[in-house]
């Protein structure tokens, strides 16, 4: 419950002012894709020495994954990134003001 008060949620206030037609900051998704990308980079981090081994096996195709994965990664973010200013359109425009 004191999570959800540092974040500014679960007040009598919010409920009285949420609005259903009123599409979300894509923020959040953007703050979870962050965190997770965090707890993968730790956890190779404490893996190093079993991932380069396996990476000096064959580095040419494990080079191409990893360099498509980290393009992959980048469009993820440049997609979500997007939807802020999609967002504030669609918002806009339900208010009356575009």
């Amino acid at each position: 419950m004191a999570l959800l008060k540092s974040f500014g949620m679960g007040r009598r206030s919010d409920v009285l002012m949420y609005d259903p037609h009123k599409l979300s900051s894509p923020q959040v998704f953007l703050l979870t894709m962050v965190i997770f990308l965090m707890i993968v980079a730790f956890i190779a981090a404490i893996l190093t020495r079993q991932i380069s081994t396996a990476f000096a096996t064959n580095p040419g195709l494990n080079g191409l994954i990893v360099g498509v994965l980290a393009v992959g990664i980048l469009l993820a973010f440049a997609q979500v990134g997007r939807l802020f200013r999609e967002v504030r359109w669609v918002n806009s425009f339900r208010a009356g003001s575009e």
